[in-house]
Order: C-alpha cells, then structure tokens, then sequence
C-alpha cells in the first residue's frame, strides 16, 4: 500500500513539473552534445510465482538366500504448493548521470536526440507466506517375485508380519505441515541507452518523449522450508527427522525497456554552452528470471539381518525423498527525478516561429 501511495505522488509530482511553463525570456542553444546529473526516487515493483513439492515414499526389499522376493513401496506422500505474490514494493532514493546529443530539426520546433543514463540506488524487495501443504492419499504397492531358488515360500510370514507393523507406523507419524516460503528481490543500478523526441513550445521551454533499451542486475533469493510429514520432532523416529531446506540465489543481469516523459527548461548561458533543468518520470520494464531445483536424498530406516548364515534374509527399509522448487520473478520500476543538464555549443539560437 506504502509503495502504491508512493508511486502516484512521485508520477503525480512528475506531471505538475511538466505542465508548469518556463517564465524566462531569451534563447538557448537546443543542439549539441549535454550531461546531466539528477536525484530523485523510485519504487521497484516485483511479481513473485513460487512453488515447491515433496514426494516421498518408503521402499521395503526382502532378499533370502541372495533372491529379491519382496519389494513393496509403503504410502507414498505427497506435497506441493504454488501460489502468486503479486505487488511486491519497495521505493528509495536514486542517482542518475546521462550523456546525449541532441539536434534541432532546422528552424523548426521538432528535436531528435540519442542519450546513454546509468542510474544508481539500492532498493529490495521482500515477500513471505506459510502456507498448509496438500498431499496425496498414502497407499501400497507390492511386487512379489517367485520363489524359484527357495524350498517353498515359508518366509512370506516375514511379510504378512512387517507389513502391517511398518504400515501402522508410518500411519500413526504422518501429519499435516506447513511449507514456509520466503524471499527476496535487490535492485542496486541500471544503464539505458535510447533516443528521445522533442517539441520546443518557445524559446526556453521543451518536453519530450523518449524509449531505450535498458539493464539491471537482479539479486537475491527465495527460500523454501517443508517439513518432515512423517516423523516430528517428538515422534518416535525423531532420529529420521528429514525436513526439506531449499535456497534459489537470484543472481542474473536481465534486459527491458524504458519509456520516458519529460521537460527541460532553459535556465541561461555560461561556459560555452546552455544550462537547463530537468524533470523526468519514467518507467522501466524488465525480462523474468526463473530458478529451479531438483534433488532427491536416501535415508535407511533401518536394515534387519538375523543371525544366520549370511544373505539368508535381509530386509531393507529405505526412505527416498525427491524435492523440488521454482521460482519465477518479473520486475519493473517507477521513477521520477530532476536534473540539471549542460548543453554544449550547437547551433546558432533560432526562434521559436
């Protein structure tokens, strides 16, 4: 809300500058080559698309005598969540230097220039939410296999018992959580290069239009944090705790464009040259970024092995979790500043007709 309020009073603030007319007689010199430097504010406005998952399931093998008789996966869970985080603000101080040439269009009231800026703040942007996840129904799959190098299947109480015993355990331990989603957006400079189109409407006063290619190096993060559905802190199998921790670094230089609206008023000579102040509002536009991550991790429940000849019997119970997140950022930037510019020598003044 503060960076909307912020944002209308700068572009409002811009427009009034622009509609107010120069008092000053006398001529200046439009064509040449000038800089400027100015102050002002800005306001760095960033869209967020987020989302993270967890999928996870728990993987039971049976080996006796060296054959694979069992493998079941046990409830397979599922979390996700993806929301938007739109308006995402923040406004501060900027900087600007510039360098153009401009030239007017023989003794008419038309002006073409061509400029370079660079402009210089530190704005962030921040965005939170914790959110519930949704998961999946739990179930089971089982993939017996014959029991052809085995004097019958005997061992198959093995399963009929560690089934229901694991299955009832995972049941009593999964409970709902929160996935936990934080991050932010920095914005430090920009540089543009573009051309403008002037009408002077008399002989100190001018307003233009101009479009440019621009810039900015985003920085920042987006961080995720699920936790572990399945054993808590105070569960039993605490000792498997497994949360899910992901952090995207936002580190790329995007390009935009940028569109200005603005007026300069003559304000007298000197050192060769004309001096003018300034008044511009802009707006800037830049190309989205998008993050991604992928990885899964094992975890051994546990591994039972009775004390018998080896590789009688052996049973495993892994844990796989596969994680994933994404996140997208789209930015674009308000501003308004006032600079003071210094043409250099050009054409002979002419009147405004």
């Amino acid at each position: 809300m503060q960076g909307n309020t912020f944002k209308k009073l700068l572009l409002g603030s811009a427009m009034a500058c622009l509609m107010t007319a120069p008092a000053q007689a006398g001529y200046v010199n439009w064509s040449g080559p000038w800089a400027s430097i100015g102050i002002g504010g800005i306001v760095m406005n960033a869209d967020a698309n987020v989302s993270a998952s967890r999928d996870e399931q728990f993987n039971v093998d049976l080996d006796v005598l060296g054959q694979d008789i069992l493998d079941a996966t046990l409830f397979p869970l599922s979390e996700q969540q993806s929301l938007n985080i739109d308006g995402s603000s923040d406004a501060g101080v900027m900087g600007q230097v510039a360098l153009g040439w401009d030239q007017r269009l023989g003794d008419s009231n038309f002006l073409l220039g061509v400029f370079g800026s660079f402009d210089f703040y530190d704005v962030e942007s921040k965005f939170s939410s914790q959110t519930s996840a949704t998961g999946g129904a739990p179930s089971i799959e089982i993939g017996l296999n014959p029991c052809e190098a085995i004097d019958g299947c005997g061992e198959g109480i093995v399963t009929l018992i560690l089934l229901p015993v694991i299955g009832a355990s995972v049941l009593n331990d999964i409970r709902d959580e929160r996935i936990d989603i934080e991050g932010k957006v920095q914005q430090d400079y920009a540089w543009a290069l573009g051309g403008r189109m002037g009408w002077i409407w008399d002989n100190t006063f001018m307003t233009y239009f101009g479009a440019a290619w621009t810039r900015t190096s985003i920085d920042g993060h987006v961080s995720f944090n699920i936790a572990d559905p399945f054993c808590g802190p105070d569960s039993i199998c605490s000792s498997f705790n497994s949360p899910t921790s992901i952090k995207l670094d936002l580190d790329e230089d995007v390009d935009g464009y940028k569109l200005m609206l603005g007026g300069e008023y003559g304000i007298g000579h000197g050192m060769g040259g004309s001096w003018f102040l300034r008044g511009e509002a802009a707006y800037a536009d830049f190309d989205g970024i998008t993050e991604v991550f992928n990885g899964n991790k094992s975890q051994t429940l546990f591994t039972l092995q009775p004390d018998v000849p080896a590789n009688v019997l052996v049973v495993d119970v892994v844990r796989q979790i596969n994680e994933q997140a994404q996140a997208s950022i789209d930015k674009e930037d308000y501003s308004v500043h006032a600079a003071i510019v210094y043409k250099l020598g050009g054409a002979a003044p002419v009147p405004v007709k």
